[in-house]
């Protein structure tokens, strides 16, 4: 081992001659140091009247010796470089020795290639003059150690008990292909999330198994409780304005189609309730910004209370009106005018002397129904006027 020779012995032959032998000769002498390949030794017998006789055999030396190489290099594990997915990598190429010699040396790598995350394997290859191969290898490990990167965490939200809550999902980058991200804690978007506060992870995973996470919280306050309990529920169509109350916690805000400011106005003039039942809702905020609301039902009643009798020998107009208005009687007769309001107060009263029409100035009216009473000696209507601006 080590050398491109190899000793050979054998048993050297003999010669022979019915005469004699004068000499006997030979090419190579066992014991000898022989060349790799093949060697011709040849021996040659000559007998004492000059004749020759050669002999021969081949001496083959064959190279087993495998190609070896110093200074190979050990496993090597690196980190990959910020932002890439990979890093180039250096070592000290290792020499080949052989005991013929070496014909060739081959790597499928170079030191300072660049290396992809991930184990590869770096392979030398030397060959001999005489044809013998010898590979060896080493690992390069790149190591990822660079965690994903996340990008439009949703902040912290804050809603009222009951409403849906919804989010945007995060995206993730990383240096090397192949990163996910999942939602691994709190309710998905488009939830309606419990009272309280919630905590929503997204998690970012890359091809090496490196995380990232994203957190929010998620912070229900709850709904007030409001209760409405509206006194009075009922009201003449002809009554004055009437703050509303009934509501609590108190503070809060009362809404109708006639109702301003919290006061209801009941009257058959725009933004105005007419004869029959509204709805009047009850809205209450809290300090976290959040509403409740309950309902009460209002009754507007015409409230007549006299029945009246109709004639086509009186005539009352405009009606409604502003406390100004015409009756138009169509019998000669002497006739008393009184007017009354709801209550049965008697506010104006005049006597009539002949048929016709003539004007009612009423003091002071305010807004409501009112009772007009045309008689006489064989004749008696009431008339009802609405008086509402």
């Amino acid at each position: 081992p080590g050398l491109c020779t190899a000793v050979a012995t054998w048993t050297a032959p003999t010669a022979n001659d019915n005469c004699g032998i004068l000499s006997f000769t030979s090419s190579h002498s066992s014991g000898s140091s022989f060349p790799v390949g093949t060697t011709t030794v040849t021996y040659t017998a000559t007998d004492v009247n000059s004749n020759v006789t050669t002999a021969s055999f081949n001496v083959v030396v064959t190279d087993n010796e495998l190609p070896a190489f110093s200074g190979f290099p050990s496993n090597i594990n690196q980190p990959n470089t910020t932002g890439q997915c990979g890093r180039i990598v250096t070592w000290t190429s290792p020499t080949a020795n052989d005991n013929c010699g070496i014909s060739s040396v081959t790597a499928t790598h170079n030191s300072g290639d660049f290396f992809p995350v991930g184990t590869t394997s770096v392979c030398y290859t030397a060959t001999d003059v005489n044809g013998n191969v010898h590979n060896q290898c080493f690992n390069v490990t790149v190591i990822d150690n660079e965690a994903p990167v996340i990008s439009g965490c949703p902040s912290s939200i804050t809603v009222c008990e009951g409403q849906t809550v919804t989010f945007s999902t995060p995206t993730a980058t990383d240096n090397c292909s192949g990163v996910s991200i999942t939602q691994i804690n709190g309710l998905p978007s488009g939830s309606v999330f419990p009272v309280g506060t919630t905590l929503c992870t997204f998690r970012a995973t890359d091809a090496s198994g490196n995380i990232t996470n994203c957190n929010f919280n998620v912070i229900v306050n709850s709904n007030p409780t409001v209760n409405f309990n509206l006194n009075p529920n009922s009201i003449c169509v002809y009554n004055n304005p009437v703050a509303l109350s009934g509501g609590s916690p108190a503070g809060g805000s009362y809404t109708a189609s006639c109702v301003s400011g919290g006061i209801f106005t009941p009257g058959t003039g725009i933004g105005q309730c007419p004869v029959g039942n509204h709805i009047i809702t009850y809205t209450y905020t809290n300090g976290s910004g959040c509403s409740a609301s309950a309902t009460q039902t209002m009754n507007v009643s015409a409230c007549t209370g006299i029945d009246e009798e109709q004639s086509s020998l009186v005539n009352v107009y405009p009606n409604p009106n502003a406390g100004n208005f015409f009756i138009d009687i169509q019998q000669q007769n002497v006739y008393n005018v009184t007017v009354f309001d709801y209550s049965g107060k008697q506010i104006y009263s005049k006597q009539i002397n002949q048929a016709g029409k003539f004007e009612v100035q009423l003091p002071d009216p305010s807004r409501g129904i009112y009772m007009v009473l045309i008689s006489s000696d064989n004749f008696s209507e009431v008339k009802k006027i609405v008086v509402n601006y």
